[in-house]
């Protein structure tokens, strides 16, 4: 990725490291001297969850073909909570489970191995909600809770959305009943065991 800067011109890519940790954050300009990309890091890791890495070439050449960049990814695990009254079937919460799943893969990235799910079957009086709120007619509802790494457009949210709807209705719930929230949060509001938030550099 090529940008001109005050007649110079700099070049920098976007990786992440084998274990999700960042690596590096330098730029090669044209005159030969390494800067900090810190405001670029920033704007970019709070935007779209990306690090970025060491300059790929030494010298730039703004004529010159590009070399590929790295691909970029993101952490992107998520943890699913399911919640529903006694009427719905633990077969039909577990085939939600699963199209809620398939979704986060299919429209938002994640990794298919990254799965983690709390599926709740509660009495109702466990269970309060506004049976029309919107001008939709809910029966039976069932709240599904997503909590995720910021930095989805709208439109992939949207994707998300009907994906779990429909399959919802697959297992035989009614998609007039699915109420989907998300909770955007980011890497310091993760740890994976031992007390430790394993998405923090030095950790």
């Amino acid at each position: 990725m090529d940008r001109a800067d005050r007649g110079r011109t700099t070049r920098y890519a976007l990786d992440f490291s084998a274990n999700h940790r960042p690596i590096r954050t330098v730029a090669q300009t044209q005159d030969g001297q390494q800067n900090d990309m810190l405001e670029l890091a920033e704007i970019l890791t709070l935007c779209h969850n990306i690090h970025i890495v060491e300059n790929i070439g030494s010298s730039v050449n703004p004529s010159a073909t590009p070399a590929p960049l790295p691909r970029v990814t993101a952490h992107a695990m998520p943890l699913v909570s399911i919640t529903a009254h006694t009427s719905q079937s633990a077969e039909a919460l577990a085939r939600l489970g699963d199209a809620v799943h398939d979704a986060l893969v299919t429209h938002c990235g994640v990794p298919a191995h990254d799965r983690f799910q709390l599926r709740r079957r509660v009495d109702q009086e466990e269970l309060v909600f506004d049976p029309s709120y919107l001008g939709i007619e809910r029966r039976d509802p069932v709240f599904v809770e997503i909590t995720l790494r910021g930095g989805r457009t709208m439109a992939i949210k949207q994707a998300l959305y009907g994906a779990i709807a429909q399959g919802a209705a697959d297992a035989g719930i009614r998609k007039e009943d699915v109420l989907i929230v998300l909770r955007e949060n980011a890497e310091p509001d993760w740890s994976f065991g031992d007390g430790i938030a394993q998405y923090i550099p030095g950790n």
